[in-house]
């Protein structure tokens, strides 16, 4: 039954993602013979975010092209932006979201793409909109796309499971996770609202933080990779959830469910960039193009479980057919278009709306601590009160003793 679901999540895939270029004449070539050793020696230090791609490639494109990958992981946008901008390292490929990248590009810290190096641009899916954060179309290619969700274990959460709202149920207090970066835990509080995520009313946004704080109490806390054991195990119940970690998740917990927000959502397309610090551009491009072979793509998609932009590989018989999806909610989902229907795309922030959304965040993060962090701190001090009073007595005890022992003969 499983493996008839992930056929019929194929199906679903594919019919989101119309195969043009496909329908063109592009097709996969055994893509080894496009490597040469032009750059051997050279190091590439690539910049991703955590659990986002098959690490065995780097071995494979070493083999090729005597590039070596020097690779390190990321949190969140917001963190990958700021060591950026410190300097304190120099990056050739970064892989940043939507938002991220259309920031990056009006600061100027993006370099432009040499297509003629990536050939495989090709089998770019054409109706992907990255208009909306590459208006030109010359600092990045797409990597994967997804959307927001809510994961829940249905072991434990047996109430109907709509929404964001749910996220704010005081029958889960303590089981409740939330993301560690400002712009999705914002734009969950916004939907909420019935606001847009891209609002430039400052208003917006303080309605927006006045909700998280109703939320914080309830909270567990705010995660990133951490998220895959805590409702793995089952330590939390309910969660704010990218497509893809659920997708990895539910291989682990078959109790894992996934909901597409009754409010709408987010659908981001994360990208290959190159940055200015880059000091190997070239030999960045070529790693770039490696990334788009449909052979490459299927490898990391097939680990990381988000939804690929190629469209060869889309139409390849492995695309997710190793996944094993426990319910049919994400297959409907899939087949009833709504990520791109009903889904809204971060847009880069003015730097007033996003110093303030900064701040907002820092407010949110230092305002009254959750509950669990208060029985944590109240279960300290009554362990400590007991050890006091034990303490007390066995000294009185000895003080008896002490008495009795030597007091008479005194």
């Amino acid at each position: 039954m499983k493996r008839l679901l992930c056929i019929l999540l194929c199906a679903g895939l594919l019919a989101m993602l119309p195969m043009t270029a496909a329908a063109d004449g592009a097709e996969a070539t055994p893509y080894e013979s496009n490597y040469t050793k032009e750059f051997e020696g050279t190091t590439l230090n690539v910049y991703n975010w955590g659990e986002y791609i098959d690490e065995s490639i780097f071995e494979d494109f070493e083999d090729l092209t005597g590039i070596r990958v020097n690779y390190s992981t990321y949190e969140t946008n917001e963190s990958m932006y700021t060591k950026l901008v410190a300097g304190g390292a120099s990056y050739d490929i970064i892989i940043p979201s939507d938002y991220m990248v259309a920031r990056l590009i009006n600061e100027d810290r993006l370099e432009k793409l040499d297509w003629s190096r990536i050939p495989n641009k090709q089998f770019t899916d054409p109706t992907l909109d990255t208009t909306t954060y590459d208006p030109t179309n010359e600092y990045s290619i797409p990597f994967t796309w997804g959307f927001v969700g809510v994961v829940y274990n249905s072991k434990y959460v047996t109430d109907p499971v709509t929404g964001f709202a749910d996220l704010w149920n005081g029958n889960y207090a303590g089981k409740i996770l939330t993301m560690n970066n400002s712009r999705d835990v914002f734009a969950i509080a916004l939907s909420r609202l019935g606001m847009d995520y891209n609002t430039e009313d400052p208003a917006h946004w303080q309605a927006a933080l006045d909700l998280l704080r109703q939320q914080k109490p309830l909270l567990q806390g705010y995660v990133t990779d951490e998220i895959y054991n805590k409702m793995e195990s089952g330590e939390a119940w309910i969660a704010p959830c990218y497509v893809g970690d659920y997708l990895a998740m539910v291989e682990n917990n078959p109790d894992l469910r996934f909901v597409y927000p009754a409010e709408g959502s987010n659908t981001f397309i994360d990208a290959v960039c190159i940055p200015k610090s880059s000091k190997n551009k070239a030999a960045a491009e070529v790693f770039i193009n490696f990334l788009c072979e449909p052979e490459i793509a299927l490898r990391n998609i097939n680990e990381i479980w988000y939804f690929t932009p190629n469209t060869v590989t889309a139409e390849m018989e492995d695309y997710f057919l190793t996944c094993e999806v426990a319910d049919e909610s994400l297959l409907q989902l899939l087949e009833d278009k709504t990520p791109q229907t009903k889904g809204q795309i971060f847009h880069a922030l003015s730097p007033a709306t996003q110093k303030n959304l900064e701040e907002l965040w820092l407010t949110l993060k230092r305002s009254s601590v959750g509950w669990y962090v208060y029985a944590v701190l109240g279960g300290a001090l009554v362990l400590a009160l007991l050890l006091s009073v034990i303490r007390r007595i066995k000294k009185k005890k000895a003080e008896a003793l002490y008495e009795s022992d030597y007091g008479r003969s005194a």
